[in-house]
């Protein structure tokens, strides 16, 4: 993984900008644009790939949901992805659920993953980028009153880079502690 580049984004950060106290790590290979996004309320990191041509192969955002987690910590994660699904499908955007399903890793983070394949974006023009994912993952520390919604965009069904990026995510909670994503792969391509 020598080509790959650590991004951090501390769970005090995310407290300082009113978020839940939840943060990431991850390794981004070097194909990878990214950016981490230091303030506002708005995404925590944004990853975008392009082609020799200038077309994008794929994008990542990842951001923070608020939630009860100790009450419904599956109804929250349904719920924080729902709503990401039904943002981008707003009229005239157009597309099909293909997929639904919760996962659990073996660190104790618990999640939910929609696939969708888009038709049309939010300007009503056919989808460039036409295969999403959207993942919303919970710590296993209930405290932390929230999640990670992570939304990726390609032009193809598997982009490798974006899984690189995936199999190294880990979730930093307020605790100190991270969960280490044990299994090979995060459910992001099927």
């Amino acid at each position: 993984m020598s080509s790959a580049r650590e991004f951090r984004i501390a769970p005090a950060t995310t407290r300082r900008r009113g978020l839940p106290p939840i943060g990431l790590s991850v390794f981004a290979p070097e194909c990878l644009d990214v950016t981490v996004i230091e303030t506002g309320t708005s995404a925590l990191l944004f990853a975008s790939e392009a082609d020799r041509s200038g077309n994008r192969i794929g994008v990542v955002e990842i951001d923070i949901f608020t939630a009860n987690m100790v009450i419904d910590p599956d109804g929250a994660l349904e719920r924080a992805a729902d709503a990401a699904v039904d943002k981008v499908l707003g009229a005239p955007a157009a597309g099909t659920v293909r997929q639904r399903a919760r996962f659990e890793l073996d660190d104790g983070t618990s999640g939910f993953r929609i696939e969708v394949v888009m038709t049309r974006d939010l300007d009503g023009t056919p989808s460039p980028l036409p295969h999403l994912t959207v993942l919303a993952l919970a710590p296993d520390d209930a405290a932390a009153r929230g999640g990670l919604i992570a939304m990726v965009r390609s032009a193809r069904p598997a982009w490798a880079a974006a899984d690189t990026l995936f199999e190294t995510l880990r979730v930093l909670t307020r605790d100190g502690g991270a969960n280490d994503n044990v299994r090979t792969r995060l459910p992001f391509t099927p």
